[in-house]
């Protein structure tokens, strides 16, 4: 790449350099505003060159292909660290809210929309077995019926 960069520069350069040459052989009058006109042109031409040449070798195919791979990575990718994100989130908020509880396990379907089943367990003492399930029931609008509690 900086192999091209500097073969480009230098064609640059040498093209200036007999614009410089040209224009100043070319005497004043009519002819050196046409002369103008076409170095001008020419300039052009020379920057422009490695990128028109370069539009052959794009191959677009690869390129959306290659783009469409990697959101599908990073989708899948984003799914498994926002439900990992929700669960950690959604065990520490029940457990501050309850103190006699020693572990949660959360567990959800397939597809990642709903949760299936939690199960708690929670430490020998005073169970709070109907407020644990209601706190869940009310913030993350789960079924009863899927809230395990185990002493």
């Amino acid at each position: 790449m900086i192999e091209f960069l500097k073969n480009w520069c230098e064609g640059i350069m040498i093209s200036v350099f007999i614009t410089v040459i040209i224009e100043m052989l070319v005497p004043e009058g009519n002819i050196k505003k046409y002369v103008r006109v076409i170095i001008g042109v020419y300039m052009v031409f020379i920057i422009l060159n490695p990128i028109i040449s370069g539009i052959d070798k794009f191959d677009i195919d690869n390129i959306l292909e290659f783009d469409r791979n990697y959101k599908t990575q990073e989708t899948s990718v984003s799914n498994d660290d926002i439900l990992s994100l929700y669960s950690k989130a959604m065990e520490t908020d029940i457990k501050e809210k309850f103190d006699n509880i020693k572990d949660i396990t959360i567990v959800f379907s397939e597809n990642l929309e709903e949760i299936e089943n939690i199960e708690i367990i929670i430490h020998d003492g005073e169970t709070k077995v109907n407020e644990i399930k209601d706190y869940i029931k009310e913030n993350y609008q789960v079924s009863e019926n899927i809230i395990s509690i185990i002493s």
